[in-house]
């Protein structure tokens, strides 16, 4: 018995595939910021006076409030658009990170930390490339988000003990900071369309689709 014929691998058109760096760019950004964080949190806690249970604590809340608000969050952009959402909660996280630099001592740097995580936006990056790709090519896609995750911890994991060591434990939520500030100049230079439906841009069904960015 013949085997069933497989779709035909398709290609992105060129505004889909800058949409796609942008999302792979603004994933790897994100995650270099938390390993940077990662680094130097022990050393900025104790700068702070803080103790293993004030660390625990700034860890806590900040994986807390984004595993609460990461599914609302995510409905959200089903509902309203992936492009609004996201910028907001990117806006959130960025607040919450430049708050977190300015953090005087360990209850306020809690909630801030708070603050951060409640711009749980990761979940909607992951949704956007599964906009962009058709479904028999979202391992594809999830192999990208993989590969931009992993290679911003790398990078983060090598910046973060420069950032401490010469320019300052506190500089960790200012660097990181900017990461997600271009993140956002970028997505919103790029991103323009709210629907979903919209990203998935191929070459034969350009025409039915509208413009996910700016001609």
């Amino acid at each position: 018995m013949d085997s069933p014929l497989k779709p035909p691998i398709q290609k992105l058109e060129k505004k889909s595939r800058i949409l796609l760096l942008s999302i792979l760019f603004a994933l790897s950004f994100r995650n270099m910021g938390l390993s940077i964080i990662n680094i130097g949190l022990p050393d900025f806690i104790q700068l702070l006076s803080g103790s293993l249970i004030s660390y625990g604590l700034v860890i806590g809340i900040f994986s807390i409030m984004q595993s609460i608000f990461q599914f609302p969050i995510a409905a959200a952009s089903d509902k309203y658009g992936r492009r609004i959402v996201v910028l907001i909660a990117m806006t959130i996280y960025m607040t919450g990170t430049f708050l977190c630099f300015t953090a005087q001592n360990i209850p306020q740097l809690i909630i801030y930390r708070a603050i951060q995580g409640v711009g749980a936006y990761t979940s909607i990056l992951q949704a956007i490339i599964g906009d962009i790709y058709r479904k028999e090519q979202h391992g594809k896609g999830m192999g990208y988000y993989s590969l931009s995750i992993n290679l911003g911890y790398l990078g983060g994991i090598i910046l973060g003990g420069y950032i401490s060591s010469y320019l300052g434990f506190r500089n960790i939520f200012l660097i990181s900071g900017i990461l997600i500030l271009l993140s956002t100049i970028f997505l919103i230079i790029v991103f323009k369309d709210n629907n979903p439906e919209n990203i998935n841009n191929y070459p034969e069904n350009s025409e039915n689709a509208r413009m996910t960015l700016n001609k």
